[in-house]
């Protein structure tokens, strides 16, 4: 079997067949800064115990210049 994700205390490196992510978690249990193996980044909140999270695609550089 093969591994799909390392764990490396606040930072994770996640494998796919579509290539290699990886996440930032500056408040562990709260809050996680993801990019993904496509080049989509994300940020997610979440409130620990109760299930409830928040995830927010970030825009690009493109997308900010062109609005």
């Amino acid at each position: 079997m093969i591994r799909r994700s390392i764990n490396l205390g606040f930072v994770r490196i996640n494998f796919s067949k579509s290539g290699v992510g990886w996440s930032l978690a500056p408040i562990p249990g709260f809050l996680r800064y993801t990019h993904s193996s496509q080049g989509k980044t994300y940020w997610t909140f979440t409130i620990p115990g109760t299930g409830i999270s928040r995830r927010s695609k970030v825009k690009s550089k493109k997308a900010r210049a062109a609005s």
